[in-house]
C-alpha cells in the first residue's frame, strides 16, 4: 500500500538526555510506530537541533532505524530542505530542496505537504507553526504533555477553543482532551494522525 497520509513532526530543537529522556523516548517510539503504519510517511524539515538534537531528528532517526533498507526509508520518510541547508540539518529518506525564502516561507510549504502536523514540546518556532496550520486549516495535533508550544496552546482558551472546533468530528472529545492533557499512548497519537489526516 503506498502511504496516504504525510505526518510532520515539528518541536523541541534542543533536547538533553539527561533532562528530556521521556520526551525523546517519547518521539523515538513515535517515529518507529508511524513507519510500522501502511498508511504513512513520516514529513520532516531536516532540523538537527542542538544538544542531544530536535523532537524531528529523534523521531526520523528512529523512524530510519526500524525501516530495513534505503528504499524503504524513500519511501516512508521525506526530508525537506531549504536550498542552502545549513550543515546542522539531516538527510533521512527522499531528500528534496525547498524554494529559497525565508523560516516563515519555508514553514508554509512544510505545512501545505503534510496532511496532518504532530507536535512534540517547541518554542516559538513550534508556536508559530500551530498557529500557521489553525490558520490554513491543516490538522494539528499539539501533545500538551510534552510541554513547551504544545502544551501553551491548549492553555491559551480563544486558540485552544480553534484547535477544538478544528478537531471536533473527526476526533472525540474524550482523544482531544487527551491530546491536551493526559500521558497518550502512541497508539492513540497514531489513531488521531490516521483519522484526521486521512483523504
Amino acid at each position: 500500500m503506498t502511504p496516504t497520509v504525510r505526518v510532520l513532526v515539528f518541536g523541541s530543537l534542543q533536547l538533553e538526555v539527561d533532562v528530556d529522556e521521556g520526551l525523546i523516548q517519547r518521539c523515538q517510539a513515535f517515529g518507529r510506530a508511524l513507519v510500522a503504519q501502511d498508511w504513512s510517511m513520516l514529513l520532516t524539515g531536516g532540523s538537527r537541533g542542538s544538544g542531544s538534537g530536535s523532537v524531528e531528528f529523534h523521531v526520523a532517526s528512529a523512524a530510519a532505524k526500524a525501516l530495513p533498507d534505503a528504499a524503504a526509508q524513500a519511501a516512508r520518510i521525506m526530508t525537506l530542505l531549504p536550498e542552502e541547508a545549513s550543515p546542522n540539518t539531516f538527510r533521512l529518506g527522499t531528500v528534496a530542496c525547498l524554494p529559497p525564502g525565508d523560516v516563515a516561507n519555508r514553514r508554509r510549504h512544510l505545512v501545505n505537504l503534510a496532511n496532518v502536523i504532530v507536535t512534540f514540546g517547541g518554542g516559538p518556532g513550534a508556536a508559530d507553526l500551530i498557529a500557521l496550520a489553525l490558520h490554513t486549516g491543516r490538522p494539528v495535533l499539539p501533545l500538551g504533555i510534552s510541554g513547551g508550544a504544545s502544551r501553551a496552546i491548549w492553555q491559551q482558551e480563544a486558540t485552544a477553543k480553534r484547535l477544538r472546533q478544528a478537531l471536533n468530528g473527526a476526533l472525540d472529545d474524550e482523544l482531544i482532551a487527551a491530546l491536551a492533557y493526559a500521558d497518550l499512548t502512541t497508539e492513540a497519537l497514531l489513531e488521531a494522525c490516521r483519522r484526521i489526516g486521512s483523504p
